[in-house]
């Protein structure tokens, strides 16, 4: 990187994170390309496609 590109990096952040940043903590675990999960996401995709198919008849 470029000594401007640095500054104006650093400028950004002092600009939006007066304070500076802090990763949030992330709770629960991710499932999402689980069996479970993949079962969980499936099923709530038939239950949205009974619910479109109901609104519009």
């Amino acid at each position: 990187m470029t000594e401007k590109g640095l500054a104006i990096l650093e400028d950004i952040k002092a600009k939006h994170f007066p304070n500076g940043y802090q990763r949030h903590a992330q709770g629960g675990k991710d499932y999402r390309f689980s069996r479970k999960g993949q079962a969980e996401f499936k099923r709530a995709a038939k239950l949205q496609a009974i619910k479109h198919r109901q609104a519009i008849s």
